[in-house]
């Protein structure tokens, strides 16, 4: 019930997070509005999961009614011996399970609170709440939800208990026990629905995670842990978004500046900062008529840049001082243009024309291979790059000028000294970003940590739940079996054989519920194959590290009643039949 509440908590958290975040977009139009929809789908999906979480917690409380309706039946039965009706019998076992959906409503209402909180506080981080995470729309809800649980998880034992056989029930040697009839199979197979259940949740934390290991994992082609971008502007007030003459120089003595700055470890420039943006514009290949389908961007910087920012030179070399305006006009491509471009000859001393062919631009040739990077996103598909020194930038319009600041040790301890010195440098009609890169990176991976936390923290739950579902039962199982268990004992079952009577019962249901959850799991693994990265949701690693998980719980709930069941006395069971 509380799973409920708090999944509509975060998916009420998750609206607020979309339209807080659409008021600051600072990058491209289509990534912002991928990201909501990430957000919301995943949202969406982590309702269906407390929704499977409720179901599970329904299976085990329906499972424990039923025993206790089979051991009430001899005091059912005298209540229908003495007349009272069967109508009145349900209404007054359905008015117990009632009330103690409604005392675990209450309790959700109070943990949904916390949870909120903690929520808002760990994963929705420098928002604005404009209310409490529980308001009156959450407490219909979770009444609803309450007696919709009531109903699911009490009416079956009350219809069941009622059905009392009055002869069998009334006699002084009737047991009930776990080895037939109709309530032993139904039994069982809410024990089978937990199992199941437990599989598919447990199954999708584990495709979350590995999602989550693999998008942290992506090589960026830069060092984005200690990064900063410090980005200038002019002001919406100074009607003008270029940049004014000579900026390249004012930039070079700022980042002189900030280079004395104690903490930094390097300073370099560039037009546009790494996974901050891109820039493209036509290029060409003398004698190539056509040029390989894939993005391109391009990117003009300082000579210090890769060395800053942590991008590795895998032929040739960087630019250097010399390569300055006037001087040979010079490029560094990405392994992926130089591997599609001449995939058969080295990229090195290759001539590319920069601009439109009718420009008659000087021929640039490349002096170097860069490795890959990442421009915008952390997942994104191969793009050309180019690199060119920014002495070397044609005339026109300048939009865009960023320094790129390596510290040497935590970063954020250089944000306050950088806006400091970027406010006195640039002080009115100017506006300074200054950007942490690894900030920037923490938001795509949200999805698939949010994934990873909430289906772990409700398929851990799912576990326990059920793990306590199935030591209740198999408990209950070898104390209605005492007689039995006695008269095996006495005819020359060992310790080891009881053992094998109780574990085997726990491990056959856990078995086939781990089955039913695993064909479950791979029909319903299309719902959040679109959330996870570079994961197939047919992983057998993870199928067969849940399957080894739930049987291991199997066995640990049905350890303490097997070792019960071995000290049975067989006389003492036999004198109490």
């Amino acid at each position: 019930m509380w799973a409920h509440t708090v999944a509509a908590t975060c998916r009420a958290a998750f609206s607020c997070n979309v339209r807080a975040g659409l008021a600051s977009i600072v990058v491209a139009r289509a990534q912002a509005v991928a990201r909501i929809a990430s957000d919301a789908a995943m949202a969406t999906r982590l309702v269906g999961v407390a929704a499977i979480v409720l179901l599970i917690a329904c299976a085990n409380i329906a499972n424990l009614l039923l025993a206790r309706a089979v051991q009430r039946r001899r005091e059912i039965a005298v209540r229908l011996a003495l007349g009272i009706t069967r109508g009145r019998l349900i209404a007054q076992l359905f008015a117990e399970s009632a009330l103690l959906a409604l005392m675990g409503g209450a309790a959700a209402i109070l943990l949904a609170f916390w949870a909120g909180l903690l929520l808002r506080m760990l994963l929705l981080p420098g928002i604005t709440w404009a209310g409490p995470p529980v308001d009156l729309r959450v407490v219909g809800f979770t009444a609803g939800v309450t007696l919709l649980t009531a109903l699911l998880a009490g009416l079956a034992p009350a219809v069941r208990g009622s059905r009392a056989d009055l002869g069998m029930a009334l006699k002084a040697g009737w047991r009930s026990g776990l080895g037939g009839g109709g309530a032993t199979r139904l039994r069982a197979a809410l024990l089978v629905v937990q199992a199941a259940l437990s599989v598919v949740l447990l199954v999708g934390a584990g495709l979350f995670v590995q999602s989550l290991v693999r998008a942290r994992n992506v090589d960026l082609g830069v060092d984005a842990g200690r990064l900063i971008a410090l980005t200038p502007r002019p002001s919406a007030q100074s009607g003008s978004d270029t940049l004014p003459p000579a900026f390249d120089a004012r930039m070079a003595e700022v980042a002189e500046r900030v280079r004395a700055l104690p903490g930094v470890a390097g300073v370099t420039t560039a037009a546009i900062s790494p996974l901050l943006g891109e820039m493209s514009g036509p290029w060409s290949v003398p004698g190539r008529d056509s040029l390989p389908r894939l993005p391109h961007a391009e990117n003009y910087v300082s000579p210090s840049y890769f060395s800053t920012v942590g991008t590795r030179i895998v032929a040739g070399r960087a630019f250097t001082p010399a390569d300055r305006k006037g001087a040979a006009h010079v490029a560094i491509v990405n392994e992926t243009l130089a591997h599609a471009v001449w995939p058969h000859e080295h990229a090195l001393g290759q001539c590319i024309e920069m601009g439109m062919q009718s420009d008659a631009l000087p021929c640039t040739t490349v002096v170097g291979v860069a490795h890959d990077t990442h421009e915008m996103n952390v997942v994104e598909p191969a793009f050309m790059q180019i690199y060119q020194p920014l002495a070397q930038q044609p005339p026109g319009p300048v939009r865009s000028r960023s320094l790129i600041v390596r510290a040497t040790g935590d970063p954020h301890r250089l944000v306050a000294p950088l806006r400091t010195l970027m406010r006195s440098e640039f002080p009115r009609g100017w506006t300074v970003r200054v950007t942490l890169l690894e900030a920037e990176i923490a938001p795509q991976l949200r999805p698939w940590r949010l994934g990873t936390m909430m289906f772990g923290a409700f398929g851990l739950l799912a576990l326990v739940v059920a793990g306590v579902g199935l030591y209740s039962v198999v408990s209950y199982s070898v104390a209605q079996r005492t007689h039995e268990i006695g008269v095996r004992v006495a005819l020359g079952a060992r310790a080891r054989d009881v053992v094998q009577l109780v574990l085997g019962h726990s491990v056959r249901v856990t078995l086939i519920g781990v089955g039913v959850g695993c064909v479950v799991a791979v029909a319903a693994g299309t719902l959040i194959a679109s959330l996870l990265y570079d994961t197939s949701v047919h992983d057998p690693l993870v199928f067969g590290a849940v399957a080894a998980v739930l049987l291991a719980v199997a066995v640990l709930a049905s350890v303490i009643p097997a070792r019960r069941a071995t000290r049975v006395d067989p006389m003492d069971a036999l004198r109490a039949e």
